[in-house]
């Protein structure tokens, strides 16, 4: 955008398409003006059959608005952002500091995350795995550890993590509010943070299998890892899900819908990347053909061909 303001409608929905598919904000401005002049042109061949007020300067100005933003843009936007605060990453400084200290720490150690559907037995699959390789297991370790860093209670870092209800909203809103500082992130985005420095300083200390909390993305480039995506049958994780927590089928079915739903949209907003996107992983398995201990088995297996390394 522009300017540092709050954003109109329309353009804070050009800015929302902009950020989520990476197009640059000048192409979707061109194609949003387009199609709009497009649809009033129709509608005024349909209603009244002329062209009513979209003359040629309306078509023009459609799509020269767009390229001039996008010239402007390209000469002046990095003097613009420096002058506006815009681009500025509260954790770049930090991550730079720790980044060298990381480095030589973190090349002896071996992660195993666990990315999992609602009901799949990741959890269950995650513990045999460490049990089998004689390492330490995290999963509500980590909230633990984020409620003592931040100084809130853990129902609150559970209720908040992963509350994106609506990627493109939260987008908006982020967008809007400017902030330069991570005390003034919004609590799910400092509840994140968080979790990255713990996880990062769990890698860097000791081989451990971690449940979730977008390790895998965390973690890249930074550690040896085996990523892993657990997924079953929906009939399979209803039936886990009404023994595990006692509700019917349609309750459970819309328990995990919800759940996933809510996955998808954190990783989606942290990571720019779809969840399910299975180039992220190094494996993805079916939990219901091999059972709990078969799949950490077999997880195990492939870890130790892809890692290279011997049980502790």
């Amino acid at each position: 955008m522009p300017a540092n303001i709050m954003p109109l409608a329309v353009e804070g929905t050009m800015q929302a398409v902009s950020y989520v598919t990476h197009i640059d904000f000048a192409k979707v401005k061109i194609g949003f003006d387009v199609t709009m002049v497009i649809i009033s042109l129709i509608s005024c061949l349909i209603f009244i059959r002329n062209l009513g007020s979209v003359g040629a300067g309306t078509i023009v100005s459609a799509v020269l608005v767009g390229m001039i933003l996008g010239v402007i843009t390209k000469w002046f936007g990095a003097r613009r952002d420096k002058f506006l605060d815009k681009n500025v990453d509260p954790m770049k400084d930090k991550e730079k500091k720790e980044r060298s200290l990381e480095e030589g720490k973190l090349d002896n150690n071996f992660v195993i995350t666990i990315s999992r559907e609602y009901g799949s037995g990741g959890r269950e699959i995650g513990k045999e795995i460490a049990k089998q390789l004689g390492i330490d297991y995290y999963d509500l370790d980590v909230i633990r550890k984020v409620a003592q860093e931040m100084d809130i209670t853990e129902t609150t870092v559970l209720e908040n993590d992963q509350s994106i209800k609506n990627v493109a909203d939260s987008y908006i809103l982020n967008w809007c509010a400017q902030t330069t500082t991570e005390e003034q992130l919004p609590i799910v985005e400092r509840i994140y943070y968080s979790q990255t420095r713990i996880i990062k300083d769990i890698a860097s200390k000791k081989s451990c299998v971690i449940i979730g909390r977008l390790a895998n993305h965390i973690l890249k480039d930074t550690c040896k890892c085996f990523n892993v995506f657990i997924g079953a049958e929906m009939d399979s994780k209803i039936k886990q899900i009404v023994k595990r927590e006692g509700l019917s089928e349609k309750e459970a079915r819309l328990k995990i819908e919800r759940v996933e739903t809510e996955r998808e949209n954190h990783c989606k907003y942290f990571t720019h990347t779809e969840w399910r996107n299975l180039t992220n992983y190094d494996m993805y398995i079916k939990s219901d053909i091999s059972g709990i201990e078969g799949t950490a088995k077999i997880i195990v297996k492939t870890a130790k061909k892809k890692l290279n390394f011997h049980k502790h």
